[in-house]
């Protein structure tokens, strides 16, 4: 019989946990960030922490709390270092890092594999899009 929230794997969850802190959620929606930038799946993260897609996704949405040891296989999991995951919360004054939509967040991955003289046209064109639903 299985422990109380317990995963697939038969042991208690390392992300089930009582009120979760700011830091908390700010790490599972940064984490949430990375792995949609690099195309990682929570199927992926799950198998290589022993979880479900369904606790990856609590994680992410900052209703599950995740442990060091489980973030730093999960990072590794879609291949992000932790100095980098943690670069975003080095500077004490910017407060919690900037949560994104998935769709912002695959559009800047996107963003990022065009040529560099594509790049002004794209962002030029989204701002002139920005524009044109102020305008209405």
């Amino acid at each position: 019989m299985q422990q109380p929230g317990a995963g697939d794997h038969g042991r208690a969850s390392p992300l089930m946990g009582a009120k979760l802190k700011p830091i908390e959620k700010a790490i599972g929606a940064r984490f949430r960030e990375r792995r949609i930038a690099v195309r990682g799946s929570q199927d992926q993260v799950g198998d290589a922490i022993g979880v479900t897609r369904q606790q990856v996704d609590k994680v992410e949405k900052g209703r599950n709390r995740i442990g060091a040891g489980e973030l730093v296989l999960a990072l590794q999991s879609i291949n992000v270092r932790p100095s980098e995951f943690f670069a975003a919360f080095d500077d004490p004054d910017a407060g919690e890092p900037a949560q994104f939509s998935a769709g912002a967040v695959k559009a800047a991955a996107a963003f990022d594999q065009l040529p560099k003289r594509q790049q002004a046209g794209a962002l030029q064109m989204i701002r002139n899009l920005a524009k044109l639903k102020e305008d209405t």
